[in-house]
């Protein structure tokens, strides 16, 4: 067995150390590149490093292994602004990476639990920051400090840009929609973002609690608190004969949506989608192995004596073996480690020993000293993958609430197309009455005209059957497209009976309360903010790219030879004889101009400016969504006050016409007048009931539209500042006698 010498130990040592230092070294202070270019404000920039080997285990996920979680911190960057440039009050600030190793494990989250998703559900309105995000980060040096020293790593709380499971569809504990919510927090609480959403706040602080409307609502009738309209008691009754029936909710819609909808599940493949560019980034970091081999023969002449030492021809026999390791670190620096073996023999007289088996141990290490220097550049691909995975968590955020509120109108308009066919199978009804009643009395005192004119009126109302019955099943047709639930698919006929009534109390509203909540929990802020983030990222690569390549270069090895093709001997004999071979040594590259270098810095810096405009944008038009939202709520209540209000008097107007109608003798003129006012009214009657149950189911709409502007939609109605809402499971189908055409049509006119 042979053993080191000395002094290889002490050159393979130093080797050695280097590798492990560029491999896990902790994270080093800021790094700032010079500034190459003059404009008329400081140049933003990005610094930092990350915390956590690349390689280091962090949180389990299917198997796999997550390094431990990176940090992302917006930074502050003063700015001396040209006038007419935007300067809000939350300047243009960029990204920095600051580690954070002492994140804990996280384990998997499925789906449908909601003890594991509750955690990471935001919380209720407020601008109290969460634990473990008291304070912001301190602020970065000057670009004029930056290559003089490296200062001390900073220790702020950051808003950790984490990476976090992809949405796993898992079974629904219950009608909680927050256990299919997306398992990441929005960016808009980081507190690296407050600067960017103070002014938004600001004005929001200034925004009134509730609007002034120039119609108070003390200035309608209000609905009775035992308001209950006759159709609700057919609703739950069908209307179509050889249907099966399935009772149906909203809650119950919304979660067979999220189990079965093919475009949710299309939606919720996203971030698995993005989750395998983070690691095909991580992967950059892996070890590469490299083996390779040849054999060669070499028969050719000589032109030099010296070369053989008396045969015109050199003959040469061979063969090399190579293996090797080779590994980026994320400080940029690449180490090698190689075993070279082979054989050799030729027919030279100075050729000694002959058949020799040689060897050689090769240690290579070469680290950027300022381009491509540091973990901020290197890791970069890995941050902007987790900020796109994030983002990705966003978008199935607000795909899912979009998806979910079209359930809901559909389901309320479900509601409504039914309301209405009863409503047209009463008003029919009435219609057929009196025709039967001058009929019998058209030898008495009934007048052919009235005959007429009481025929065309249920023929016209016939007409409008029809379309009240299409319209229940285009309802019906559109409920199952969003929800795709086998039980609706695989039944055959089936008449959905919608079980929830819509929302009759008022329910108050405050403007500034639900722009407030829109802050902390729309999912296009929080998708705009992580753009700035990766912007920042990239504009950070693009000044380390400014910089020269300067390239420090190590390498040392040591050889073995011995003679009869004893390779064996040869491997010994190259760590016990001699010394190891060594050599430092720099590249340098710079070119001339650095154009590329600059067109891509002044790219980065007007995307991210472009990028600053676009935020405002976003945040602006949410708020004004919020608004109208609110403002439609609080409006469409008003409409359902002045609907009963018209539904009354159109009730009072109607059953005041009939008794007048009944008791006057036909062969008054009058009674002809009083025929045609009677059937105008059951027709202003039918449209006041269509009008308040249209505004009815509206109103409720309205309030879930309210709840989807503000981000929280797959949140609980309590935690949302709204009524909850119980509901039992899913009843199964049911076979039941469909309600009578004469039950509905001869339903007393007194509520």
């Amino acid at each position: 067995m042979h053993f080191l010498s000395r002094q290889s130990v002490r050159i393979l040592g130093v080797a050695f150390g280097v590798l492990c230092c560029a491999t896990t070294a902790p994270a080093e202070g800021t790094v700032k590149p010079v500034a190459s270019q003059t404009t008329s404000h400081s140049k933003p920039s990005v610094s930092g490093e990350f915390g956590g080997n690349p390689g280091s285990t962090g949180f389990g996920f299917h198997g796999l292994s997550f390094p431990a979680r990176r940090s992302i911190v917006l930074k502050k960057v003063s700015h001396s602004e040209t006038p007419g440039t935007f300067k809000p009050q939350n300047p243009v600030q960029l990204l920095q990476v600051v580690p954070n190793d002492d994140a804990a494990p996280r384990s998997p989250i499925v789906l449908g639990n909601p003890e594991e998703v509750e955690s990471e559900i935001p919380p209720s309105p407020s601008r109290d920051l969460p634990p473990g995000r008291e304070s912001p980060p301190e602020p970065m040096p000057r670009e004029s400090e930056s290559l003089k020293s490296i200062p001390p790593e900073p220790e702020p709380t950051p808003a950790r840009e984490m990476v976090r499971p992809p949405v796993t569809i898992g079974a629904p504990s219950g009608v909680d929609l927050s256990a299919f919510a997306p398992p990441n927090l929005p960016a808009n609480c980081d507190p690296d973002v407050l600067p960017w959403t103070a002014s938004f706040e600001e004005r929001v602080n200034r925004v009134p609690a509730v609007e002034s409307f120039q119609l108070p609502p003390e200035a309608i009738a209000k609905l009775p608190p035992d308001f209950h309209p006759w159709w609700t008691e057919f609703l739950a009754q069908p209307i179509f004969p050889g249907c099966t029936t399935l009772p149906v909710s909203v809650d119950l819609l919304t979660v067979g949506a999220l189990q079965y909808s093919p475009k949710v599940l299309a939606i919720k493949t996203e971030p698995n989608i993005r989750q395998t560019f983070l690691f095909e980034e991580r992967s950059e970091f892996d070890w590469r192995a490299f083996v390779e081999t040849r054999w060669q023969d070499l028969n050719e002449p000589v032109g030099n004596t010296l070369t053989t030492g008396g045969p015109s021809r050199l003959k040469n026999d061979q063969w090399n073996g190579n293996a090797s390791l080779k590994r980026r670190n994320s400080l940029g620096g690449e180490f090698e480690i190689s075993q070279r073996i082979g054989y050799e023999d030729q027919n030279s007289i100075y050729f000694l020993p002959g058949q020799q088996g040689n060897s050689r141990l090769l240690l290579g290490y070469t680290q950027p000293l300022l381009n491509g220097r540091g973990r901020a550049y290197n890791e970069s691909r890995i941050v902007l993958a987790c900020i796109e995975l994030n983002r990705s968590f966003d978008e199935v955020a607000q795909e899912l609430q979009e998806h979910l509120f079209l359930v809901v109108e559909a389901y309320w308009e479900l509601y409504r197309a039914r309301a209405v066919y009863l409503q047209r199978q009463r008003v029919l009804g009435t219609g057929e009455k009196i025709l039967v009643m001058l009929a019998g009395r058209e030898d008495v005192d009934a007048q052919q005209r009235q005959v007429l004119r009481a025929q065309a009126a249920v023929a016209s109302r016939k007409t409008d059957i029809i379309r009240a019955a299409a319209a229940v099943k285009n309802a019906e047709s559109r409920l199952r497209l969003l929800v795709n639930d086998p039980r609706l698919l695989e039944l055959g006929a089936i008449e959905l009976i919608p079980n929830e009534l819509p929302r009759c109390e008022y329910l108050p509203l405050s403007m500034s309360d639900s722009l407030r909540t829109a802050l902390i929990n729309r999912s296009d802020i929080s998708q705009s903010l992580r753009t700035l983030r990766a912007i920042g990222v990239r504009l950070g690569v693009a000044e380390n790219e400014m910089l020269p390549r300067l390239d420090l270069v190590l390498q040392a090895y040591t050889n073995g030879l011995a003679g009869h093709g004893d390779i064996a001997s040869a491997i010994g004999k190259q760590s016990s004889e001699g010394r190891p071979t060594y050599s430092v040594g720099f590249e340098f590259e710079y070119p001339l101009g650095n154009h590329a270098a600059k067109a891509r810095l002044s790219r980065r810096e007007l995307e991210l400016h472009q990028a600053s405009y676009e935020f405002r944008t976003v945040v602006e038009t949410a708020l004004t969504e919020v608004e109208i939202a609110v403002r439609e709520a609080e409006t469409t209540y008003r409409e359902v006050l002045s609907n009963y209000q018209a539904f009354v008097a159109a009730q009072t107007e109607a059953s005041f016409l009939e008794d007048r109608w009944r008791w006057l003798p036909g062969q008054d003129r009058d009674t002809t007048l009083l025929l045609e006012n009677l059937l105008d009214a059951q027709e202003r009657l039918a449209l006041a009931e269509a009008d308040l149950v249209a505004s009815q189911s509206a109103y409720t709409v309205a309030l879930a539209r309210v709840q989807k502007m503000m981000g929280t939609l797959l949140r609980p109605e309590a935690a949302c500042g709204f009524l909850p809402s119980t509901e039992s499971p899913q009843p199964l189908p049911q076979e039941v006698e469909p309600v009578r055409v004469e039950e509905i049509r001869n339903a007393s006119l007194d509520m």
